[in-house]
């Protein structure tokens, strides 16, 4: 048998409104709170670039793994570009002929699989080419690009190296974030 002052005081310390039980409480839901806002936040600092995408643009999960391959694999040279800058056609022939991608031969070890992965992901997310519009082989040609750059002056060519001038997260794949002096009036 137990003894009955330890059920009274332990009664009597959740009955009461006890500063000890209150201090508890806060402690605890402080903690739980500020451990969901650590993970939360941690997503702005990981390096993992489909991660960074999915917070800007989801993409199904069917095509997640295309995703990750295409900025794997395309941007290991250069800035993986969004898809809608081109069109379905310009993706097709890029990655058809990937011996004669802008004067260089693509590493060969990008076998006929990884491509047809990448394909999956830029043909769903690639635009229809404008009525009369040939297919543009360079940024600069793009309606798509000249549409969200109206009164941008380019003082370097353009190409996707200068991406990060404007766009300091387009190396994780995050175009919409601009740098700080950017004005909306430019």
């Amino acid at each position: 048998m137990k003894p009955k002052f330890k059920t009274r005081s332990v009664k009597r310390l959740f009955t009461r409104k006890s500063p000890l039980v209150l201090l508890l409480l806060i402690v605890a839901w402080s903690l739980i709170f500020g451990l969901g806002m650590a993970r939360a936040l941690a997503g702005d600092t990981m390096v993992n670039k489909a991660m960074v995408n999915k917070a800007i643009d989801p993409v199904p999960n069917e095509l997640q793994l295309a995703q990750e391959v295409y900025l794997e694999k395309c941007g290991s040279c250069h800035i993986a570009l969004p898809p809608e800058t081109m069109p379905t056609q310009t993706w097709q022939e890029l990655l058809q002929n990937p011996q004669n991608h802008y004067g260089v031969n693509l590493d060969p070890q990008l076998i006929s699989a990884d491509i047809l992965v990448m394909w999956n992901y830029v043909r769903q997310f690639s635009r229809s080419l404008e009525e009369e519009e040939d297919p543009p082989f360079r940024l600069r040609d793009s309606s798509f690009f000249t549409a969200l750059h109206p009164k941008v002056e380019f003082n370097q060519p353009i190409s996707p190296k200068g991406c990060v001038s404007c766009h300091p997260g387009a190396r994780g794949f995050n175009f919409r974030r601009l740098s700080p002096d950017w004005d909306e009036d430019n």
